[in-house]
């Protein structure tokens, strides 16, 4: 008996001294990357993220909002839940663009092709490699997203610690306003519970950034939203919105909406639509609820018939068409300083409002790649038609 419980310790002792040195091995690991996590990383022994850091796990980046034993779980800049399975207990791969404490930002550039463009690349490389609060490892980042015949637009990736990324993102606009040239900024898209009242501010004073806005809300219940996990209620999002058309009234503003969340009633569903009809959204990115294995919601309950979720769906597809007509009618007769941007199929040129509403236009291609003084002489759904306003 003596032998085998002198056996045991030995055992326990030899398995003691191997768990100490693989954790004081990622020990090392973090202290060495603090702002940049090694790939490989064994959270079963150290545990160095908590829910609330923001990471970057294969490829996919978001808040970590629980880790359990099989799952991280992420609600990801989009506002997606994402379940990372743990391969080994709670064992997670990071990989290189993983961060433990700074966030991501993202801006797109929309710029006239002409001889401005490769100037513009050179100023926003050497503003970002040079600003203060832009972190190098990982790398900013500035690219062509997508390149037309007569524009191009440029994406801006950087990187900054937690604490910086509010002032970070609105001295970045404010400095690129001030950089020379003929060009627009569209800011695309804010999470709701993120959007202040300063980046309105900062939107309206700087006449470069375009009056253009995505700003989601995916339901107008508030045991939905809940249920989504959104951080915020229907009152929160009015009074947003409100602000921001007290700062901008020319706002061109689209959204995100989910039709059929696990759970909603008719009644909840009603209060998406009255939503609809309160804010007069310019376009509206619709869908209808579809389960994502591994998330919180696909153990929901569902018991709304997939008839009513897609009669529902077509409802509110035909309000927010209405409200797209009339909106897009409001703009005959007008005249608007528009990006002359291609040409379509039909012989027509295709230009863009400076919140980014698609105009037909009857022109000559000589005049793709600039700016143009366009009459708005009808409307569509989906978009305006016009011709050059006389000189």
């Amino acid at each position: 008996q003596a032998k085998k419980r002198r056996a045991k310790s030995l055992l326990a002792q030899s398995l003691l001294a191997v768990l100490a040195a693989v954790g004081a091995a990622v020990a090392l690991a973090i202290k060495d990357n603090l702002s940049n996590l090694a790939s490989g990383l064994v959270l079963l022994f150290t545990k160095p993220f908590k829910a609330g850091d923001f990471i970057e796990v294969d490829g996919s980046s978001g808040t970590i909002r629980e880790i359990e034993l099989m799952h991280t779980y992420l609600d990801t800049v989009g506002n997606t839940r994402l379940a990372i399975p743990n391969t080994k207990m709670m064992t997670a791969t990071i990989n290189n663009y993983s961060v433990y404490d700074t966030r991501r930002q993202d801006f797109v550039f929309s710029i006239s092709y002409d001889d401005d463009l490769i100037k513009a690349e050179e100023l926003l490389r050497g503003m970002v490699d040079r600003h203060p609060m832009v972190l190098q490892d990982p790398p900013p980042m500035v690219k062509v997203k997508e390149h037309a015949a007569s524009s191009v637009n440029l994406l801006v990736r950087v990187w900054c610690k937690s604490e910086d990324y509010w002032d970070l993102q609105f001295d970045l606009l404010e400095q690129v306003n001030a950089i020379p040239g003929d060009f627009l900024v569209r800011f695309m898209t804010s999470h709701p519970k993120d959007a202040t009242h300063k980046l309105f501010e900062t939107m309206a004073r700087c006449e470069k950034v375009a009056p253009v806005l995505h700003l989601p809300f995916q339901a107008g219940n508030d045991r939905v939203l809940r249920a989504m996990n959104r951080h915020y209620d229907r009152a929160q999002y009015l009074d947003e919105v409100r602000r921001l058309k007290e700062l901008i009234p020319d706002i061109v503003l689209t959204s995100d909406v989910i039709v059929g969340f696990p759970g909603e009633t008719t009644e909840e569903f009603e209060e998406t639509l009255s939503l609809l009809e309160q804010v007069r959204f310019d376009a509206l990115f619709t869908f209808i609820f579809s389960p994502r294995r591994g998330t919180p919601a696909e153990k929901l309950d569902d018991p709304m018939p997939k008839e009513q979720k897609n009669a529902n769906f077509q409802r509110l597809l035909q309000r927010q068409n209405q409200i797209s007509g009339e909106k897009h009618q409001a703009y005959v007769g007008k005249t608007l300083r528009c990006l002359v941007d291609g040409q379509g199929e039909d012989g027509r040129l295709t230009a863009r409002t400076a919140g980014g509403r698609l105009v037909h236009l009857a022109a000559e291609p000589a005049v793709i790649g600039t700016w143009q003084e366009v009459r708005v002489t009808g409307a569509s759904t989906w978009a305006l038609f016009g011709e050059l306003a006389a000189r």
